[in-house]
């Protein structure tokens, strides 16, 4: 399959591209540095994005899935509050996987099929001390996809959205635990999506499976508990 990774040069989106590799498919890598990856683009910029996904179509690729795991999280509250913060969260985690969506829907409806798979976090579903932007970010994009696949996925086109739990990333801030997953563990789960097209996947299952159990507990409980499990 042709497949068109966002975000490849780190983190997650480095395992995916490896995974991805072994497991056959073609790839066509996007970052917002090149080397190493096939194009850079900052997807904050939607005619950047647009040109980019005009030359990889021009090029003759012909994209069938799209996997958008471009992401920061900047502190907007630490050491205190900063609006400038909160809008890059935001400019990248949810109006650039919308710069992309954008780009290649056209493309997708023209030819009657496709997949676009973006990375949310199970932080979509707490406050965080640290910042409001990237959980209110997460949570923003999680449902525009859901919305998106009530929308196209009638028209051949799935959207699908990855709810990611404590991975051992430069963007993990806890300790060491047994509940924290290995960047490879979560991209072998997201890789499974590209021929399952589930609309909603939890990566890893088990840390995922009791944040969601725990969604009724206080905020401030709940942080307390995260801190004994997670450091």
């Amino acid at each position: 399959m042709n497949i068109v990774v966002v975000g490849a040069s780190g983190g997650i989106g480095t395992a995916l591209v490896r995974q991805l590799e072994q497991s056959g498919h073609r790839l066509f890598t996007i970052s917002r540095k090149n080397p190493p990856s096939d194009a850079r683009c900052d997807i904050t910029d939607p005619s950047a994005v647009r040109s980019t996904f005009e030359r990889i179509v021009g090029d003759g690729f012909a994209p069938e899935c799209i996997i958008i795991a471009s992401g920061v999280f900047e502190d907007d509250l630490v050491p205190t509050y900063d609006r400038a913060l909160l809008d890059k969260n935001f400019a990248v985690n949810f109006f650039g996987a919308l710069n992309v969506i954008d780009a290649i829907l056209p493309y997708f409806l023209s030819v009657g099929k496709g997949h676009i798979i973006v990375l949310s976090s199970i932080a979509a579903w707490r406050p965080n001390k640290r910042g409001v932007g990237y959980p209110a970010s997460k949570a923003a994009l999680s449902l525009a996809m859901r919305g998106f696949d009530l929308a196209f996925r009638p028209k051949g086109i799935a959207f699908s959205v990855v709810h990611i739990g404590p991975t051992n990333t430069t963007m993990w801030e806890g300790g060491a635990s047994f509940l924290v997953a290995s960047k490879e563990k979560v991209a072998r789960c997201i890789a499974t999506l590209v021929s399952s097209r589930k609309a909603t996947l939890y990566a890893p299952f088990f840390s995922t499976m009791l944040a969601r159990a725990t969604l009724l507990i206080p905020d401030r409980l709940y942080m307390a508990l995260r801190k004994i499990l997670l450091g």
